[in-house]
């Protein structure tokens, strides 16, 4: 499932990417009439590089390109080493031979979108919009500010591993309290079922049919026994 989900994230990254890309290059070519003002947008991207938003969107598509490439090469080792058709040497032959495929294959792709993409220029013309759009200059000044001075630069070095420790933190307090509500509502859907099992009118509502039908035979054979 996380493999799949990486690969959807990815992909849309990907469509994001080319089709930002081919409106820069629409917007250069036709000379847009909503552009940002010059002065606006220059603030806007030294707020960009200040804030680390364009290198984090980069590093989240390479680590999103990278979790992909790990997964297919843990499934297709998976598939190695349930195969019964070979041996143990075949299986690391196989397994060294896929690997040096999918780094081919990621070398490869990694290039092609850092050359056909332009990848940097689409992360930045996606974010430029909504800055221009939510924020005026004086705002994006004072942002910029911030970013440049050093408890904004202490910030962007301390916020991101403080949010991982902060969620590890908070699924160990959670997961264990989660467990115990999934287990109480299994323990209540059991007693449910039980005691609908042990009801003595649903036992009885069973036996009137059992009754029946352990007559019907008897009514159905008397007429030909009494033929013969």
């Amino acid at each position: 499932m996380q493999n799949r989900t990486n690969y959807r994230l990815l992909t849309i990254l990907i469509m994001i990417a080319i089709s930002q890309g081919v409106n820069v290059r629409a917007a250069d070519d036709a000379g847009s009439t909503t552009a940002t003002p010059p002065e606006k947008l220059k603030v806007i991207k030294e707020m960009l590089v200040a804030s680390r938003t364009t290198r984090n969107a980069r590093l989240g598509f390479d680590l999103i390109f990278g979790q992909q490439i790990r997964g297919i090469t843990t499934g297709i080792s998976e598939r190695i080493d349930k195969n019964p058709m070979l041996t143990s040497s075949q299986r690391a032959d196989a397994k060294r031979a896929a690997t040096e495929a999918l780094k081919r294959r990621s070398d490869r792709f990694s290039k092609l979108v850092t050359e056909e993409l332009h990848l940097d220029q689409a992360i930045e013309q996606a974010f430029i919009p909504m800055f221009d759009q939510h924020f005026t200059i004086q705002e994006l000044k004072e942002m910029l500010a911030y970013y440049n001075s050093p408890i904004g630069q202490k910030s962007l070095d301390l916020l991101p591993a403080m949010s991982i420790e902060a969620a590890m933190k908070l699924n160990a307090q959670l997961v264990p309290k989660l467990k115990e509500i999934s287990a109480q509502i299994d323990a209540e859907e059991r007693a449910a079922i039980e005691s609908k099992l042990n009801d003595p009118a649903n036992n009885a509502h069973k036996a009137v049919p059992e009754s029946k039908d352990s007559s019907a035979p008897t009514i159905q054979q008397s007429p030909a026994s009494e033929s013969k």
